[in-house]
């Protein structure tokens, strides 16, 4: 738990929220221009009230119905800046003040998958290091500023009551929280003393001695927040001409000339030393005061009407918050409502990925940790982190099941459009044998479209068609997927390739699809398609992800309705043999017009080596090759290297790859080898069980480029380490470090 980082944020989520409700304050401040000014001084009530309070309830009438948030709203409290996301490519604020997002977001780095240390998490120690010392510094400031003025008020003379006379002030002040008491300058004129004491009495009998101390103490938590420095500066304003007003309706009008004059002729400049008790009578906008002292009029009967209802009103809309049912219709588990306010076309979104990720439901004894947003490379990607305290919602038979995760990330694939890949990432907390350990499930959309039949972004359209996929995928059981215990792995790691254990998600067969959807065309000639794969010579780095670009054009004189079932067939020497095994269908494809094209990137369940290949689909094929890539293309290279044997084993190396090309290098399969050079040959290493995991992110390098792809760290190979020679393997190349 960070308690300075998440209390640091929790003062920005209420700051941001009180920032929106002081525009609106603002605004409504402007139309009660001509009111009195005491409505004014009222509406600043609900800005204090979002400065300290995190929560409030619902309403029909808040403010908060009328405008789109992208803030997570559980709880009852508004999330602009998640608290636990972690490692997010992109990480931002996002609220309806954009001023405040441009501002906040310049300070939120972008991620570094090979860092030791979370980077957000590293900037939000240091901001809330320098928020807590600024807390620190203008709080001692006001208190070491009322002590001396308490100090300097000891010599004061007592006139009567709780009035005193002292050379120390310049102008009259109260002084004090719970007896507080009026101090007046010396040799003050009776007329001038009449008016200064019945304003510094209406302030105390309105409590604004403990009023304004109170917003200044808000202000101070929110010192890093311009906005507010402005609304208690306005506030201060209103609440000085309130009381102007309230001295004047119980003086009558013929009190204004006395009134100003005896305010001009104890005007004084503000000092910092009054800071901590403001409540000084010529000190604050003495210029305007006289101003409105002199247009003062008594109002209309309707003025005053409409101004109450008005003030009403807006306390009303700005205290409560959105009126937000969400987390109170679970479907199944699943928060319709909360779901389909965050459902967004981009991955980046991290206020909308974190509120669909908290929508859904989890097994008993799993929570929610950090949230990783891979978005700077296609394949765009989610990491879910959770923690583990009892593995009894998710154990079968001594393994791990990942079926709930699988459902949830089918349905953020329907809510999020642009998110190709989601990894669930469970560690152990029980504190029992496997404590520490690590369980990863992975999840494609291609995968979870091709196994529900369909596109899964057309669930996203209404609060039904949700509801309807929930309900396919409440009945799936996820045959193969779970896993056994891992070792914990690099951030962005995800199971892949001939060497990963059960985790990784099969690439199911599709189901059968209703033959009502179409009627099949039958070919006797009249029918053919044009299957293309391009580029039709694809370099191994270009494929490690088993993605092809396809094309298909329906060159006949008709319409042509079909399955339009896609597999892959190898030549071994004598002829062509399938390897995709069952095919998968590229639905919602159902029919192709004439001369019509159809494109599209799809991922198949096929390990690629050098050789000729050919797609089919349906009874049309189209080949393509696949080539080695040019060995001297990647240079694997490593920090530090040289390394110390404690220093790896302690803290690892971290990998690099240099495109040393005239191309862009696309591609990228990860590290998946580390060699030990026993004297005579190059000895692999055994990874840890469960532990051979590789980085499946797709990686775009140009020329003369480098780019960290991992940290290698001993712990995840199974070997007794000692001095000598080491290499790597990333895709197919390799890179040679020493262990000194």
């Amino acid at each position: 738990m960070n308690l300075p980082g998440d209390l640091f944020t929790a003062v920005v989520n209420m700051s941001i929220t009180a920032s929106c409700v002081a525009v609106g304050v603002i605004l409504v401040r402007l139309l009660l221009k001509k009111a009195p000014k005491i409505f004014s001084y009222i509406l600043w009530a609900p800005v204090l009230f979002r400065l300290v309070c995190p929560f409030s309830f619902g309403s029909a009438f808040s403010i908060f119905n009328l405008v789109s948030l992208d803030a997570k709203q559980g709880s009852g409290a508004y999330e602009f800046v998640p608290r636990n996301t972690g490692m997010i490519q992109a990480p931002a604020s996002q609220s309806a003040n954009n001023v405040f997002d441009s501002a906040a977001n310049v300070l939120l780095p972008a991620a570094d998958p090979t860092a030791s240390a979370d980077p957000v998490q590293i900037w939000l120690a240091v901001l809330s290091l320098v928020w807590i010392l600024g807390v620190i510094t203008l709080l001692t400031y006001s208190i070491v500023s009322y002590v001396k003025t308490k100090g300097k008020l000891q010599t004061a003379t007592l006139v009567e009551g709780n009035v005193f006379e002292t050379d120390a002030v310049e102008t009259a002040v109260v002084c004090g929280f719970i007896r507080p008491k009026i101090y007046v300058p010396l040799n003050i004129r009776d007329t001038d003393l009449s008016y200064i004491l019945e304003h510094e009495r209406t302030h105390i009998r309105r409590k604004d001695h403990l009023v304004k101390p109170l917003a200044y103490l808000a202000l101070i938590l929110h010192w890093f927040n311009p906005l507010m420095w402005l609304c208690f500066s306005l506030m201060s304003r209103d609440m000085e001409m309130s009381c102007d007003e309230s001295v004047l309706r119980k003086l009558g009008d013929s009190a204004k000339r006395g009134y100003s004059s005896s305010l001009l002729s104890l005007a004084v400049k503000r000092k910092g030393l009054l800071a901590a008790n403001p409540l000084a009578f010529g000190e604050n906008y003495v210029k305007t005061r006289i101003k409105n002292i002199l247009d003062f009029r008594k109002p209309a009967f309707w003025v005053t009407v409409v101004a109450v209802i008005a003030v009403c009103a807006a306390v009303i809309a700005f205290t409560t918050d959105k009126k937000d049912d969400n987390y109170m219709d679970p479907y199944l588990g699943y928060s319709i409502k909360a779901l389909m306010n965050n459902k967004t076309p981009y991955v980046g979104n991290n206020s909308k990925v974190v509120g669909l990720i908290d929508a859904m439901p989890l097994p008993r004894g799993i929570t929610r940790d950090t949230v990783e947003l891979q978005t700077a490379e296609m394949p765009y990607g989610i990491t879910i982190n959770y923690i583990m305290t009892d593995p009894a919602g998710i154990n079968s038979n001594g393994d791990i099941r990942g079926d709930a995760f699988q459902r949830n990330a089918i349905v953020l694939f329907s809510l999020v459009d642009n998110v190709d890949v989601i990894n669930c990432r469970i560690t152990d907390k029980t504190e029992g044998k496997h404590d520490g350990t690590t369980y990863t499930f992975t999840c494609t959309r291609e995968a979870a479209e091709e196994l529900l039949g369909r596109d899964l972004r057309s669930f996203a359209q209404n609060a039904d068609s949700i509801r309807s996929l929930i309900g396919m995928i409440n009945d799936i059981s996820f045959e193969g997927n779970h896993s056994s215990a891992t070792s914990v792995s690099e951030i962005g790691d995800t199971l892949n390739g001939s060497e990963q254990t059960a985790a990784a998600p099969s690439d199911p067969t599709p189901p059968e699809h209703d033959p009502s959807f179409y009627t099949p065309s039958v070919n006797e000639g009249q029918y053919e398609l044009l299957v293309e794969v391009r580029p039709n010579v694809i370099p191994m780095h270009k494929i490690q992800l088993s993605r092809l670009d396809i094309s298909i054009t329906n060159i006949s004189e008709e319409e042509y309705r079909g399955r339009f079932v896609a597999g892959i067939e190898q030549f071994d020497g004598n002829g062509w043999v399938d390897i995709s095994g069952a095919g998968s269908s590229l639905y919602p494809l159902t029919s192709l017009k004439k001369g019509e094209t159809y494109e599209l990137e799809k991922r198949f369940s096929v390990k690629f080596t050098p050789g000729r290949y050919r797609l089919k689909i349906d009874e049309w094929y189209g080949e393509f090759e696949v080539v080695p890539s040019n060995p001297d293309m990647i240079s694997v290279e490593f920090d530090p290297n040289p390394i110390t044997l404690d220093d790896f084993i302690s803290s690892g190396i971290v990998v690099s790859i240099r495109n040393m090309s005239d191309e862009i290098y696309e591609g990228g399969l990860g590290v998946d080898r580390l060699e030990c050079f026993d004297g005579s040959e190059w000895v692999k290493a055994p990874w840890v069980e469960g532990a051979n995991v590789v980085d499946q992110v797709r990686l775009r390098i140009g020329p003369g480029e480098a780019r960290s792809v991992a940290r290698l760290k001993a712990d995840m190979f199974d070997y007794d380490y000692s001095p000598g020679k080491y290499r790597v393997r990333y895709d197919q190349w390799y890179g040679e470090f020493e262990i000194i």
